[in-house]
């Protein structure tokens, strides 16, 4: 795996239209490699599904981010009939086509329970799958010319959408179905399993001519490539055909992929191949890393999306993480509407009640309280009674005791759509340990930072991580904790650091193992000055496909947390 650290801020981009495409920070994690190509991933994590063509015929595995005690385990599905390809994936049930170049079949596997079963089985060509939990959809050729069908997963029975084919490239999200229709203008057509009556109903997104799209249930939006007068354009449309927004950019973008208001596509306009994010909502571009290598885009399930890159000969699979937040728009626009509104009582009423009221009251309660009470009475009373007397006289603080010194108690909540971010200031009067104490509620990807240092990153959530520790040392005077949380809106996660009187870091510790341990950085630097002379220094060695620089992890997530209200998370919008 790959951590993308302090990236350089101007990429090698070859066109004006990419200059704007701003570098993304996060995770990139190699799910699978070796000899030969591996491609066509799809996503549903903790599962990427991709397809093997080293052997032939070639076969479909699954990389588990969960397997091996969470370093990942790849397994192949059971072998069929002929050579596998074109994997869909929801939960933990994958289909793809089986078969040879006259009879190809749609197969369903299911990870759990190892059950391999035909999605409609017939003695014709089936290929292309898309899938949700709700319906596998494919192409299907058995009255001739291809058409789209769909088999309900949950209420049982297929049929054939409306419409003579050929039609094409079916992507599933719920009980919606996008496909392109070639008899029609290459036009972008969407089926609702659900309307009229759960008999089904079709409606025309866009005329065409497009090249693919995808459809998000949730967010109720269609995203697609329309190629006409320019090579193509990344247009987002509504379930009921709206425009809502368009990406123009020279040459051609193609293969879009929308998860909530993020949509994936592959842009082709210098002649390589390389897979931009796009924010439809704010506007922004941003990128996974990437040299002089091709990258073909096949899935997205914000914040991961999972690619093939040819960066070490022949194609492997990769999946890029992230917990990324674009930063507001610049003040005037909204933030003209929120800094006089909110910020003006945020800052009047929070700033002058939080910092009026904690840094008041804790400074003046807390640091007059641990400074004459937790250091004149701890460190005179417990180091004189720990240190000159048995240094475990005292157990180390937990995040149960009751009794424990709060210096910052953080609260976090994903919103409707966009993910979120806040950080707290908090003061001790000298070097002291503190102990982390993170709770989330069903958070999938979260940054937690303790001043400049990712104490948790995404690899450490998943929606059934309940709870996280982390012991550290902190500096005299003033320090930050932050959080960014992103998966599905909801999720919360609250941080409180707790004094640690007895206190010791994680790296002092014999046999803390599993989540709680995380390796300890070098301390960062804490100055405006010293940030930029790290961000400046020389790179260190290459990594992977791509390289990493010397500075800090995700200084665009730092800088952004930098811009928040403390304690009050403040949306970008």
């Amino acid at each position: 795996m790959r951590w993308w650290a302090a990236w350089p801020l101007v990429l090698a981009l070859a066109t004006p239209a990419r200059a704007a495409v701003q570098p993304m920070p996060g995770l990139e994690t190699l799910v699978a490699g070796g000899p030969g190509n591996q491609t066509e991933p799809a996503i549903a994590f903790p599962y990427v599904a991709f397809t093997d063509y080293v052997t032939a015929p070639s076969r479909v595995w699954y990389y588990d981010a969960t397997g091996n005690n969470g370093a990942g385990s790849r397994v192949s599905v059971p072998p069929g009939t002929g050579a596998q390809a074109t994997p869909a994936i929801a939960g933990g049930v994958i289909a793809f086509g089986e078969g040879s170049f006259s009879v190809e079949n749609v197969q369903l596997y299911d990870i759990v329970s190892g059950l391999l079963s035909p999605a409609a089985p017939w003695p014709a060509m089936q290929s292309n799958p898309g899938l949700s939990r709700r319906l596998a959809a494919w192409e299907d050729s058995r009255a001739g010319n291809p058409v789209i069908w769909v088999r309900d997963l949950q209420q049982g029975g297929d049929r054939a959408v409306t419409g003579p084919g050929p039609q094409a490239k079916p992507r599933v999200s719920g009980a919606l179905v996008v496909y392109v229709d070639l008899a029609n203008n290459r036009s972008i057509k969407l089926y609702d399993a659900d309307g009229n009556a759960g008999n089904g109903t079709t409606v025309l997104i866009h005329p065409g001519p497009a090249e693919s799209a995808s459809v998000d249930a949730v967010e109720g939006v269609v995203a697609l490539s329309a190629v006409g007068a320019d090579p193509g354009n990344i247009e987002v449309h509504s379930t009921s055909g709206g425009l809502i927004a368009s990406l123009d950019m020279p040459g051609a973008q193609v293969n879009p992929h929308v998860s909530g208001e993020w949509v994936a596509f592959e842009d082709l306009s210098t002649g390589t191949s390389r897979v931009i994010l796009w924010n439809w909502v704010l506007g922004a571009l941003y990128a996974p890393p990437a040299v002089n290598s091709v990258q073909k885009l096949n899935d997205l399930e914000w914040p991961r999306v999972v690619y093939s890159d040819d960066c070490n000969g022949d194609y492997d699979v990769f999946m890029y993480e992230t917990a990324f937040v674009p930063p507001p728009p610049p003040d005037g626009g909204v933030d003209g509407g929120s800094d006089g509104g909110v910020d003006g009582g945020e800052d009047g009423g929070m700033d002058g009640g939080v910092d009026g009221g904690v840094d008041g009251g804790e400074d003046g309660g807390l640091d007059g309280g641990l400074d004459g009470g937790a250091d004149g009475g701890e460190d005179g009373g417990l180091d004189g009674g720990s240190d000159g007397g048995v240094d475990g006289g005292l157990p180390l603080v937990t995040c149960g005791d009751a009794g424990a010194v709060v210096l910052a108690d953080l609260l976090v909540d994903r919103g409707r759509k966009e993910p979120d971010a806040a950080n707290l200031h908090f003061q001790v009067p000298r070097d002291a340990h503190v102990l982390v104490c993170i709770d989330p509620d069903r958070v999938s990807s979260a940054w937690v930072l303790l001043d400049d240092e990712a104490i948790a990153t995404p690899r450490d959530f998943d929606p059934h991580v309940t709870h996280l520790e982390r012991r550290r040392e902190v500096e005299a005077g003033t320090n930050r904790i932050g959080a960014v949380v992103a998966g599905k809106p909801g999720a919360s996660l609250r941080v409180r650091v707790l004094l640690d009187p007895r206190g010791e870091c994680d790296d002092d510790r014999e046999g803390d193992e599993g989540r709680h341990r995380h390796p300890k950085w070098e301390k960062p630097p804490r100055h405006h000055g010293e940030l930029r002379a790290a961000a400046e220094a020389p790179p260190g060695p290459a990594q992977g496909c791509g390289t990493s620089g010397a500075g800090l992890l995700g200084l665009p997530v730092l800088a952004w947390l930098g811009r928040r209200r403390r304690g009050v998370p403040v949306r970008p919008r």
